[in-house]
C-alpha cells in the first residue's frame, strides 16, 4: 500500500505545477510574510507567536496539499485503479496523508532551524517547542483533519467546494487562536478547544494554562472528524466516486 500511495502521488507531484507553486513560491512567502509583517508593523517579536504562525503554515500546506491530491483522483481515473487493485481506500488515504505530513513537517522543521542565524527568533525558543508535546500533537491532528477533508470531498463528489474550503480555513485560524492566547475570550475559551487544532497550538501560546479539560476537550472533535470520515467510507466502498 505504501508503495502504491508513495507511485501515485510522486506521479501527481511531477505532473501538478500547483504542487512548485505551493512549495518555492507560496511556502517562503508564509514564512517570511506572518514574521516581517509581525517585526516591522505591529512590533511584537514574540517567539511563541512567531513558531504558532509557522507551524499554522504547515498546517494549511499539508491540508490544501491533500485537497488537492483528492481532487487530482476525483478528476482522473486513478481512483478506478485504486479500488481495482483492491486496496484500502480508506488506509490507502492515511497513507497519503501521512506521507505528505511528515514531508512537510520535515521542511518546516528545517526552515525554522534556520531562523536563529538571522536573529528571528532564539534557539531556545525552538528547544522548547521540541521538547513539548506540542510537534506530535500537532501532526496527529493534521493527519485527521486532512483525512476527514478528504472524504468529505468525496462526499460532496464533483462539487465545487474549494472556496468554502477556503474561508473555513481561514476562519479556523481565528478561533484557534493562532496568533493569541484564547483565554482572551474569557469564559467562552474553553467551548474554543472544541476546535480540532486550539488545543495543539495553545501548548506554545499558554501552555502552563493548558488542563485535562482542555485535553479531553480536543479529543471530542477529533474523534469525531475520524468517525465522519470513516462513516463516509463505509458508506461509499465499493461505489465508484
Amino acid at each position: 500500500m505504501i508503495n502504491a500511495a508513495s507511485f501515485l502521488l510522486t506521479k501527481k507531484i511531477i505532473k501538478d505545477k500547483n504542487f512548485y507553486i505551493q512549495i518555492f513560491i507560496r511556502l517562503p512567502f508564509s514564512l517570511i510574510l506572518p514574521i516581517y509583517f509581525m517585526m516591522k508593523y505591529v512590533e511584537v517579536r514574540q517567539d511563541n507567536v512567531i513558531l504558532s504562525l509557522l507551524f499554522w503554515s504547515f498546517v494549511t500546506t499539508v491540508t490544501f496539499e491533500s485537497f488537492f491530491f483528492t481532487k487530482y483522483e476525483l478528476d482522473s481515473d486513478n481512483i478506478n485503479l485504486i479500488q481495482l487493485s483492491g486496496i484500502n481506500y480508506y488506509w490507502y488515504h492515511f497513507t497519503i496523508n501521512t506521507i505528505i505530513t511528515f514531508f512537510m513537517v520535515l521542511i518546516y522543521i528545517l526552515l525554522i532551524l534556520l531562523l536563529p542565524l538571522f536573529n528571528i527568533i532564539s534557539f531556545n525558543s525552538i528547544l522548547m517547542v521540541f521538547n513539548s508535546a506540542f510537534i506530535p500533537v500537532l501532526i496527529f491532528t493534521t493527519i485527521i483533519f486532512a483525512q476527514f477533508i478528504n472524504f468529505f470531498q468525496i462526499f460532496m463528489g464533483r462539487k465545487m467546494m474549494f472556496n468554502l474550503f477556503n474561508l473555513f480555513m481561514d476562519v479556523l485560524i481565528l478561533v484557534t487562536g493562532v496568533m493569541f492566547p484564547i483565554t482572551l475570550f474569557g469564559k467562552w475559551s474553553n467551548i474554543l478547544y472544541l476546535f480540532p487544532f486550539t488545543y495543539p497550538f495553545q501548548l506554545i501560546l499558554q501552555e502552563n494554562s493548558v488542563s485535562l479539560l482542555n485535553i479531553l476537550l480536543w479529543g471530542i472533535p477529533v474523534l469525531i472528524l475520524l468517525l465522519i470520515s470513516l462513516l463516509i467510507f463505509k458508506k461509499n466502498r465499493g461505489v465508484k466516486y
